[in-house]
């Protein structure tokens, strides 16, 4: 009975610990148009793609960083009292259609040091399945790649 009572304790323990997880790291759909290892075209691309799917471009005034590959400026940095060089990682807070450059390494289960033109990040399948399907008209190579979002120390 006391084994019974344990196994039932840990099973609500765990179920709790992993619902709070999930909350904390919500689990997100990027819509994804192009990697590539260059900012710049990166920047280009998503500049583009921004006019041809009516969506707004969203660079979050990140700059290249060589360090952690995308970065706020110093000054912004320092205006957000966080070390340099800092970003938070797209998807965290957002649940909306934009264009942006986002940095793979940011993202737990991606290919590491690429520069990703995200269109789109999404909570549910259903909305990024019917958004897919629009940015496909355009972007044929556009493909979905899910992932928990995490917050913490991306200065590394």
């Amino acid at each position: 009975m006391k084994k019974l009572i344990a196994l039932i304790a840990f099973t609500v323990f765990t179920t709790i610990a992993v619902n709070a997880q999930d909350q904390e790291n919500p689990k997100k759909i990027f819509i994804i148009l192009l990697s590539t290892k260059n900012y710049a075209e990166a920047k280009k691309f998503a500049t583009k793609a921004s006019e041809t799917l009516e969506l707004t471009l969203d660079l979050r005034n990140l700059y290249p960083n060589s360090k952690i590959g995308l970065s706020y400026h110093k000054e912004q940095c320092k205006i957000m009292n966080t070390t340099y060089p800092y970003v938070t990682p797209r998807g965290f807070y957002s649940n909306e259609d934009f264009v942006s450059v986002e940095y793979s390494s940011q993202y737990k289960g991606f290919a590491k040091g690429y520069y990703i033109v995200v269109a789109s990040v999404y909570t549910d399948k259903d909305i990024a399945n019917e958004a897919m399907i629009k940015i496909k008209e355009n972007y044929k190579t556009a493909y979905t790649k899910n992932t928990i979002v995490k917050t913490g120390d991306y200065t590394k």
